[in-house]
């Protein structure tokens, strides 16, 4: 049963959310635009609010979905932790999509709703504060999730496994970013700010 979570976190991370959502409605392919991931950023910049929403709330569900399970089944801590990092995975690296996709920080999101909602509230306000300041959504990601993480770490109630997941997935994240961080450096990233 741990082992058939963990692979099915990992496989339900993979539903391609924001391709499948961009061709049912807007008939295209999300990848040839913008970043060229599959996440809810990229589909809200290239497609619009309403994709960009369903696809967040996707991708939100997505991570939520399996950390419910084991936390309702009550399954050993480290099968929750693998849980939470093997549905992160899954997103980035899709097994539909040739192992690509986006950058998991909506996926991430659901995972922080369920284990503990403050972890949320803690990645919601440093991130609203930070884009509507800057403009970069990177940059709110960026420091969001790492906010997040220090929270867990400091403040949740779980053991070593699951704080070793949480550092787990905010290193997907920086990873994922790590284009976006190289642009914020060089101040080339793009802003919604930025008069065009």
């Amino acid at each position: 049963m741990n082992i058939l979570l963990i692979i099915g976190a990992y496989l339900l991370g993979s539903f391609p959310s924001g391709y499948l959502v961009g061709k049912w409605i807007a008939n295209k392919d999300i990848r040839q635009y913008g970043s060229g991931n599959t996440g809810a950023t990229n589909a809200l910049r290239v497609l619009g609010p309403k994709v960009g929403l369903i696809t967040f709330l996707l991708d939100f569900f997505k991570g939520a979905f399996p950390c419910f399970l084991a936390l309702h089944f009550h399954m050993s801590e480290w099968t929750l932790a693998l849980t939470m990092i093997a549905v992160s995975l899954g997103h980035c690296y899709s097994a539909f999509l040739g192992f690509n996709g986006g950058k998991a920080v909506a996926t991430t999101c659901g995972i922080y709703f369920i284990m503990d909602y403050r972890i949320l509230v803690v990645f919601a306000i440093v991130f609203f504060i930070l884009v509507f300041a800057t403009g970069y959504v990177s940059l709110g990601s960026l420091s969001s999730s790492l906010a997040g993480t220090i929270f867990a770490l400091i403040f949740s109630p779980y053991g070593a496994w699951v704080k070793v997941a949480f550092l787990a997935l905010v290193a997907i994240i920086f990873y994922r970013h790590s284009s976006n961080i190289g642009r914020l450096l060089r101040g080339e990233e793009s802003s919604f700010k930025k008069k065009k």
